[in-house]
């Protein structure tokens, strides 16, 4: 079961900046020019502290990532942060638009995640990328700055926790940020709410829908850091059956070297996956050529996106993309030698029944929505965590 506690959080004061302005996507969606949009947004966007001040170079070496931890407390000297009063859960519900343009919102619970190895607090569903891990550990050991979110999904916790939303009076923070979503956030320092909700918290069973190298991090610092925070990690955890989290598939662009590659590839996938049921999927070419198939899902083999990676073998170059109209610019840029693989989302059914039999996925299966923002809260990771 995850152990997730209170701890004392530290806040941009929204009487020094604008309520909404401080916060950013998680990094790893930030392309670069998010990322100079963000820093032309607003001075302390919390993008200064997981990517840096320059867009060009989003990684940074030690000397960077302790610039990045003496801003951090630079603000909190001065004021622009602050910390809270005692150690507290935040309550936070986010409204935001979806890849297809819809209006949807997700709620759930912040706190800090005791990081243990996997299985024993948190089961994982994706591979972990070690080069991805080595970047975020040198900033959170170096920075001493915990900002980002994992996000952990549960069954069933929304209506338990309803009562404590329902109670929960004025937000700290109600307000809209750079891209018009909105967000508002209560804190919990009460210490019998505080009690209630760590009690209701640590009998939930939970997977990570994202962030498992930001979990990763924490796992590595916490067996070789002797600071009391570094084995924790900033966590909301919510709720998999609400209506606002969706999963997304992730498609796949291919590019082979040359059109008959991409007739021959075609009819092989659509040999040996189409069996007219089950979940819908597309191959498209540049022009607007598509072929439709069904496969239906069976949790007896692998996902669909690992079969058909199988079929297509060993293609050198292949991209991800979530968002199909840009996908589907980039194979009208790339030509007649590119394949756009359609694939179907992971439903919440197979996605909890693989996971609770600790089947992991492939990287970028799965792409879930809406992702949780960074900035909402910060911790140092030298302090106690009570």
């Amino acid at each position: 079961m995850p152990e997730i506690v209170p701890f004392r959080g530290i806040r941009f004061d929204p009487r020094r900046t604008p309520p909404g302005a401080q916060v950013c996507p998680p990094y790893d969606v930030i392309d670069a020019a998010q990322h100079a949009r963000l820093l032309e947004h607003h001075e302390r966007n919390a993008v200064r502290i997981v990517l840096g001040d320059d867009a060009a170079q989003p990684q940074g070496d030690a000397a960077e990532y302790r610039r990045r931890g003496a801003m951090v407390r630079g603000w909190l000297a001065e004021g622009t942060l602050q910390r809270d009063d005692a150690p507290s859960y935040s309550l936070y519900e986010f409204a935001y638009s979806n890849l297809h343009g819809k209006r949807a919102s997700y709620r759930g619970v912040l706190g800090a995640l005791k990081a243990k190895e996997w299985g024993k607090g948190v089961r994982r569903h994706e591979q972990i990328r070690p080069k991805v891990v080595d970047d975020r550990l040198g900033l959170l050991r170096e920075s001493g700055v915990d900002s980002g979110v994992v996000q952990l999904v549960d069954r069933g916790l929304d209506t338990e926790l309803d009562p404590f939303f329902r109670s929960a009076g004025e937000p700290f923070l109600d307000a809209d940020d750079f891209q018009g979503d909105h967000h508002r956030l209560w804190i919990v320092d009460e210490p019998e709410k505080v009690a209630a909700i760590e009690d209701l918290l640590a009998s939930r069973s939970s997977i990570v829908a994202d962030g498992h190298h930001r979990y990763t991090t924490a796992l590595r610092l916490g067996g070789e850091d002797s600071r009391p925070g570094a084995g924790h990690i900033l966590t909301m955890i919510g709720d998999l059956e609400q209506d606002g989290l969706v999963i997304e598939p992730t498609h796949r662009i291919l590019h082979l070297d040359s059109a008959e590659q991409v007739d021959a590839l075609t009819k092989k996938i659509v040999s040996e996956l189409d069996d007219n049921t089950g979940e819908p999927w597309r191959l498209e070419r540049r022009g607007g050529a598509v072929i439709e198939g069904r496969t239906r899902s069976d949790l007896k083999k692998k996902t669909f996106a690992e079969r058909i990676a199988t079929i297509w073998g060993n293609v050198e170059t292949i991209e991800n993309v979530h968002d199909l109209y840009k996908a589907r610019v980039q194979l009208d840029e790339i030509g007649d030698h590119a394949l756009l693989c359609v694939l179907p989302p992971v439903t919440k059914d197979e996605f909890w029944t693989r996971c609770e039999s600790d089947e992991v996925f492939p990287p970028k299966t799965t792409y879930f929505e809406p992702k949780i923002a960074t900035g909402l809260v910060l911790r140092l990771i030298e302090e106690e965590m009570r």
